[in-house]
């Protein structure tokens, strides 16, 4: 029990009490039945939680217990800090072992975590992961989707998924309590979460092939946004109306899709601009002009991105123009 645990600012409970337990839990977790210790030997439960409007996060270690729950709109993501986990499932254990991270609705019934095991549980209103499926275009039910890929370790993204839960969690232990108390942050939070979430869902329902995954019609709308606007007209604000979704949406669908942020796909698109227009432009076209026409009107910092990107000075690609 020396380690220590995630959020532990928040609801932070320790007990011996299996009564206490169930109360906490089902706190944390609407829909628990019961929980049961083990017998036979010393038992204690440390479970903190954070609530983020649909979306709880919990952390908790434990001499081993297994819950039982009864069936509700709501998904839940275990993901083992360390230790493993079992599912039990009409008398059935299937053994969990140490997986990045596996989906289990409530409707599934019984989950056993193994003594000396520590997770970090994220618990979502379906209908607030629908919410976020129809977002990226896609309307299935994730309930039964969840069901069905129960116990599934490698579902495509399920890894990165994990590193945003923990960190969320981090950044929730470190931002100042007045933060915290703020409903755009948790808001914001909440909504990262369920979009990573229900992207794991899509891609899983999404028929295998050998091409590009396609984008969702966020990302869709606002990279034509992107390359139908030149660089003075450009503004935040219009690509995220174009894009029909919040800005917070669409940085969230290019980190996910196109593992990226607006800002530096912006300047990619830009940097290439300049360097066609230094390789094909007329043979008068100076590194300024270039620049400024690409949407760059520092001359360091141009220079700067270009050598990083392309590593050569503007002024060397110009040269072999002029040849």
């Amino acid at each position: 029990m020396a380690r220590s645990l995630p959020l532990s600012r928040f609801n932070v409970l320790t007990t011996e009490e299996p009564d206490v337990a169930l109360e906490s839990v089902r706190l944390r977790q609407p829909g628990v039945r019961t929980i049961d210790p083990p017998r036979g030997r010393s038992w204690r439960l440390v479970s903190n939680a954070a609530r983020l409007g649909p979306v709880t996060l919990v952390a908790s270690e434990s001499g081993g217990y297994a819950i039982d729950t009864e069936p509700a709109r709501q998904l839940r993501v275990p993901m083992p800090l360390f230790g493993s986990m079992a599912l039990v499932d009409r008398g059935e254990e299937i053994d969990l072992g140490r997986a990045e991270a596996f989906l289990v609705p409530a409707t599934r019934g019984r989950v056993a975590f193994r003594p000396g095991s520590g997770l970090v549980l994220l618990s979502a209103d379906a209908d607030a992961v629908a919410e976020a499926m129809r977002l990226l275009d896609c309307a299935v039910d994730p309930v039964p989707l969840a069901d069905r890929f129960a116990a599934e370790t490698r579902l495509p993204g399920l890894s990165t998924f994990r590193r945003t839960v923990v960190g969320a969690i981090r950044e929730i232990e470190d931002v100042p309590e007045r933060i915290l108390r703020l409903e755009r942050f948790r808001r914001a939070r909440a909504e990262a979460l369920l979009l990573h979430l229900a992207d794991v869902l899509v891609r899983a329902v999404a028929p295998r092939s050998t091409g590009e995954r396609p984008k969702s019609r966020v990302v869709r709308r606002a990279l034509e946004y992107i390359e139908a606007t030149p660089p003075e007209a450009f503004s935040y604000a219009a690509l995220a109306a174009s894009a029909g979704a919040s800005l917070r949406t669409v940085q969230i669908a290019f980190r996910r899709e196109l593992d990226t942020t607006v800002g530096e796909w912006v300047r990619g698109l830009r940097l290439a601009k300049a360097r066609a227009l230094l390789r094909e432009g007329p043979p008068d076209l100076t590194v300024t002009q270039a620049a400024e026409l690409a949407g760059f009107y520092h001359p360091g910092r141009f220079a700067s991105a270009y050598r990083a990107a392309f590593g050569e000075n503007p002024s060397e690609t110009g040269r072999r123009r002029r040849r």
